[in-house]
């Protein structure tokens, strides 16, 4: 545990923030300006990683347009988990919960194509980062490599960023 409570007390002190929050009248708002702020720090300890990894940017940069091999089903893999059905609605509901619909259509195309976008340049500093860390030479762990990639990167505070 980051914070040396244990989990019984940490999960009283989470109960207690829990239910004074969802009282509050304008949670929702609340909600969004909190994931907007954890959005923008994941963002940025996410390139600090990236760039702690000492990634080769240059070839990156050129394989990224010219591949030694091509390969469609690495394509299709990433362009559709990118670009997939989830990431183009996931904010409709929210949308519509806030009453914009119908005339409201740049709004919506606004809010999926930012998530595309975001979704694309996160999945483009990840890869950064991973092959950084596969350039150096280092093992990922195969249990959970996404973790290693964070641990060789930022040595031991690295784990604390995944958590």
């Amino acid at each position: 545990m980051l914070t040396g409570l244990k989990p019984g007390i940490w999960s009283n002190h989470q109960l207690h923030y829990l239910i004074r929050y969802f009282w509050y009248r304008d949670a929702g708002k609340l909600i969004d300006a909190f994931a907007k702020i954890l959005g923008i720090t994941m963002i940025g300890l996410t390139i600090y990683i990236a760039f702690s990894s000492h990634p080769p940017l240059g070839e990156a940069l050129f394989r990224t347009f010219w591949p030694e091999k091509i390969n469609v089903m690495i394509i299709v893999t990433l362009v559709g988990g990118t670009v997939g059905g989830y990431i183009s609605f996931a904010g409709a509901h929210r949308l519509l919960d806030a009453g914009i619909k119908g005339k409201h259509i740049e709004r919506s195309n606004k809010s999926s194509v930012s998530g595309i976008l975001i979704t694309s340049f996160m999945r483009f500093i990840l890869f950064l980062a991973a092959l950084g860390v596969v350039w150096q030479g280092m093992k990922l762990d195969p249990g959970n490599p996404a973790a290693s990639v964070f641990q060789f990167a930022a040595e031991i505070s690295g784990i604390y960023f995944l958590v």
